[in-house]
């Protein structure tokens, strides 16, 4: 059995005690360790030498872990993370160009009502309150 399916075994049958079980097999713990060298806690340790990601981004910044089944997340929120926006903007756009004529015109049509509600006009720019900020 190699060191992976050792550590998967331990996540299927203990997954809120694997680390226990990892520290108690001294082999595998030493195998860990060789292979991962960054200075992060051991779940993270497992991670990587499980997966092949990387603990920081294409930015070099330290990413956030958040747990062994699910891995990294970003290196920080949409104000300060660019990798972050990257993967927003992409989203947004593939969402955008998977939208059809007839879900564009339901979306415009609703601006408008939600427009006419709250404010009493059609377009944000007939809005006096708008105009005065610009």
């Amino acid at each position: 059995m190699t060191n992976e399916e050792k550590i998967e075994n331990f996540i299927k049958n203990n997954p809120f005690g694997y680390i226990s079980d990892v520290k108690k097999d001294q082999d595998l713990l030493n195998a860990i360790n060789q292979t991962v060298t960054e200075d992060v806690s051991l779940k993270e340790k497992i991670y990587l030498f499980l997966s092949n990601e990387s603990s920081t981004c294409q930015y070099n910044q330290k990413k956030k872990f958040k747990t062994i089944a699910t891995g990294y997340g970003f290196c920080g929120k949409a104000a300060k993370c660019q990798c972050f926006k990257e993967y927003q903007a992409k989203c947004l756009t593939e969402h955008r160009e998977s939208l059809t004529e007839a879900d564009k015109q339901q979306i415009n049509e609703k601006k408008k009502k939600t427009l006419q509600k709250n404010y009493g006009v059609d377009s944000p720019l007939q809005s006096p309150t708008i105009k005065k900020q610009s």
